[in-house]
């Protein structure tokens, strides 16, 4: 059997190959759980655990800005999921929706949201996930965030210590 090792590999006039692969993948987790309606949601920091080595980051990573809007590094086209834990208070539940909106420079133009229905008996926990893929052409206008509409008063959880409880994921997966 036979091994090939390079650094890059040429075309014939050339050119090298695009790299191939996700350039980008980072995760950020609440901080603290809450209860209660956020629109943006306002406690997001990027999960270090320990897990991933010192930070959840591949690549240059997103800012989570004092906006509380996530800034894209680079443009390309971007798989973002958001998971929500949920802590419900009330054995008949339709509420915690949470939400990942897209503004595109003018305006929030795109939204991927959720809804938790449960009838089980209070403090029992959830999750629920929403993803968006989007096309990002101007990181200096265009940004996600998130949010969730909490009518029930439902807890989203925040456990650092074991696993990143309500989290959200950016991955680019090509460019435009």
């Amino acid at each position: 059997m036979s091994t090939i090792k390079a650094n890059t590999l040429q075309k014939a006039d050339g050119s090298t190959f695009p790299v191939q692969g996700v350039k980008e993948c980072d995760l950020f987790c609440i901080q603290a759980s809450f209860t209660g309606d956020a629109n943006p949601i306002t406690n997001f920091a990027r999960y270090d655990n320990g897990v991933f080595g010192n930070n959840a980051v591949l690549g240059s990573g997103m800012t989570f800005n004092g906006s509380n809007h996530f800034i894209f590094p680079s443009t390309g086209i971007y798989r973002v999921f958001m998971q929500a834990n949920i802590k419900t208070t009330s054995s008949y539940n339709i509420g915690s929706p949470t939400a990942i909106h897209f503004h595109d420079g003018s305006a929030t133009k795109f939204t991927a949201s959720n809804l938790l229905s449960t009838w089980t008996s209070s403090n029992m926990y959830h999750s629920v996930s929403t993803e968006m893929f989007v096309r990002v052409t101007n990181i200096s206008t265009q940004y996600v965030f998130f949010s969730t509409n909490n009518s029930s008063n439902d807890e989203l959880i925040c456990d650092p210590s074991n696993n990143p409880g309500t989290f959200v994921t950016f991955m680019k997966l090509g460019e435009v």
